[in-house]
């Protein structure tokens, strides 16, 4: 029997909007901005053995099952359940290596907050920066997600110019154009995934 006949992806995708506010920004220069991370457009692969649910959760609550999503928890359970009781049939039978843990690349995606600083005598406000690498799937199953960022930031010698940090509280106007400035050009260039 073929692989790709075995092959379920199950995709489960936010419906609720994500709360990007700056809250560390003072109450006037602070912009409120919900905005959903994953679209439904690039968190959907349109392949064959593709399953995809949506779920009540916002971005960061899509890790877990809420409430009102049991139904489809206990149904991805089961579904879950018997796939692994196929797989193990599937690999008392020879197969052959393809070594995909050397071929598949993983991506690894961060957040972290730089710390405020005095630069030039002024106080400098925190940023939400993204930290983002690519690793083989052997790398990532050895050293786990973390260290793969770790080993980016190695890597990294030269910091982030001023011009490619996205400061969310600069202004209530700016920053909302700096944002949706930065949107439009991923979605123009690669979605965000």
């Amino acid at each position: 029997m073929p692989v790709a006949a075995e092959l379920n992806i199950w995709t489960f995708y936010e419906t609720i909007d994500t709360d990007l506010t700056d809250y560390h920004a003072s109450v006037d220069d602070r912009v409120s901005f919900q905005a959903p991370i994953t679209s439904i457009k690039s968190a959907i692969l349109e392949l064959h053995h593709e399953v995809d649910r949506p779920l009540q959760a916002n971005h960061g609550d899509c890790a877990a099952f809420g409430v009102e999503d049991e139904y489809t928890k206990w149904k991805f359970i089961w579904k879950l359940r018997d796939a692994a009781i196929q797989a193990q049939k599937i690999s008392a039978k020879s197969h052959k290596n393809y070594g995909l843990d050397q071929k598949v690349e993983v991506e690894v995606h961060g957040f972290y907050e730089t710390k405020d600083r005095m630069v030039a005598g002024k106080q400098e406000k925190r940023h939400i920066r993204l930290w983002s690498t690519s690793d083989r799937l052997k790398v990532f199953l050895d050293d786990g997600p973390a260290q793969c960022l770790n080993n980016r930031l190695r890597e990294k010698t030269v910091p982030p110019t001023r011009a490619q940090i996205i400061n969310l509280a600069s202004s209530r106007r700016n920053s909302f154009q700096q944002i949706t400035m930065w949107l439009a050009n991923r979605l123009e260039n690669k979605p965000i995934i």
